[in-house]
Parts: C-alpha cells; structure tokens; sequence
C-alpha cells in the first residue's frame, strides 16, 4: 500500500470517528443526529477495509464522505463550533484523498517487473 492509500484510508478514519463524535453530541434535529453518526460509523468501517488495499472501497469512501459533508452543513446550517468545523474539514479533505486514491494505480510499470529479465542465449 503507497502512502497516498495510507493518508485517504487514515483521513477516512479520523473523520468517520469525528463525524460519529460530534453528531451524537451535537444539538441537532434527531433525524440528522442519527444520520451523522451512521454515517460516521459507516466510513470508520469502509475505512478499515481500504486499510487491506481494496481499490473499490476507496470509491465508497469519497461517496460516504461527501454524503457526511452535505448531512452535516444541512444538519448544522451556517452557525458551526471548532469541532463540527472540523468535522467538514477533516470529510472534505477525505473525499478528495479517497478520490486520489480510487484513481491511483498500484501496479508496477512494465519496465520494473523483475518478470522482464533480459535473456541470455
């Protein structure tokens, strides 16, 4: 795993773990309450599976995240503490790293395949 992987997938844990923390002591309606920290406990868990390197989690991520960001500006509205600002932050930064890493490829160039061994007659 490069560490660009490392960085989404640990981005996605923080803010998933944030998401999680702040919604369920935050003061919002129930319905997003309850959103926000599903929605939390949800990237804490595709998170952990990007940890193993599957490259479709990552997409699941970015999906999960911008959903976690959009509930939480609805939920919370224009008045935001330290902490649900963070919380936005820490999710935003995580789509666009889950999206980075969605698209990287993690397999080598033909040229560095130790397959590709000249021979010799």
């Amino acid at each position: 795993m490069n560490t660009l992987r490392a960085s989404a997938a640990g981005a996605g844990l923080l803010g998933g773990a944030l998401a999680s923390y702040v919604g369920y002591a935050s003061r919002a309606s129930f319905g997003a309450h309850v959103l926000l920290v599903a929605l939390g406990v949800a990237l804490v868990a595709d998170s952990a599976v990007c940890l193993f390197g599957w490259r479709t989690a990552f997409a699941g991520s970015a999906a999960l995240s911008a959903l976690l960001v959009a509930v939480a500006i609805a939920a919370w509205g224009s008045s935001l503490s330290a902490a649900q600002s963070a919380t936005v932050a820490v999710a935003s930064a995580s789509v666009l790293l889950a999206l980075l890493a969605f698209r990287s490829s993690s397999s080598i160039p033909e040229q560095a395949n130790p397959m590709n061994l000249p021979v010799f007659g």
